[in-house]
């Protein structure tokens, strides 16, 4: 898979719009952060089964495209859970490409829709499991876990401050960013990420009077 900026996204809504920008020329995103990226699993803890919702194969397959004036969305249903008691849904969402903003930061969501089969349904995200980055380094944004490349050119930022970003040591050290949510009968639930090519952006504003 060729390091697509923006996990191939880029080339989709380079092909919608005939004034973006060469996707050749645009930055890029480490293969080892494309792979872990589009890698996310799930475990339903009622049954303790885990899977694997996406791979980098099967990315791309069956993609529905949203096209708005503001933002820009690639949906395609992932793997269900073993038992069929969860089904899932995998989007990347972005602002669109233009000669100003030639990569913009996506925004990969993992939603989970329980069958309805337990009243509760509580399932851990591992948006990234286990995962074998370039050096990098975890730090807080606006309050949320983040991974920064150390060449500083790809980070990644989880949308939630409930989310946990662990590191297992070993020859190459490893990253899993986790995030628990419950559900009530068959309503979704999801947990995103945030992943650019380039520096860290600035942290948001706090509000006034903080």
């Amino acid at each position: 898979m060729r390091p697509f900026a923006c996990l191939l996204c880029l080339t989709l809504a380079a092909a919608a719009h005939a004034a973006a920008p060469d996707v050749t020329q645009v930055p890029t995103l480490p293969n080892e952060v494309v792979f872990a990226c589009l890698s996310p699993s799930l475990t339903e803890q009622a049954s303790g089964l885990s899977w694997q919702a996406l791979t980098p194969e099967t990315w791309g397959k069956a993609i529905e495209v949203q096209e708005g004036e503001e933002r820009l969305s690639f949906s395609q249903d992932g793997a269900a859970h073993p038992n069929d008691w969860v089904s899932t849904r995998i989007t990347l969402s972005q602002a669109p490409q233009t000669a100003a903003n030639p990569a913009p930061v996506q925004t990969l969501t993992v939603t989970a829709i329980p069958s309805g089969v337990l009243p509760e349904t509580t399932v851990t995200f591992n948006l990234l499991k286990e995962a074998a980055l370039p050096p990098c380094t975890a730090k807080v944004w606006g309050g949320r876990p983040a991974l920064v490349a150390d060449a500083g050119d790809w980070f990644i930022i989880a949308e939630s401050a409930k989310a946990k970003l662990v590191r297992v040591e070993g020859e190459k050290p490893r990253w899993t960013l986790t995030e628990t949510k419950t559900a009530r009968g068959s309503n979704e639930i999801s947990a995103s990420f945030r992943v650019g090519p380039g520096p860290l952006p600035p942290e948001p504003a706090a509000p006034a009077g903080k």
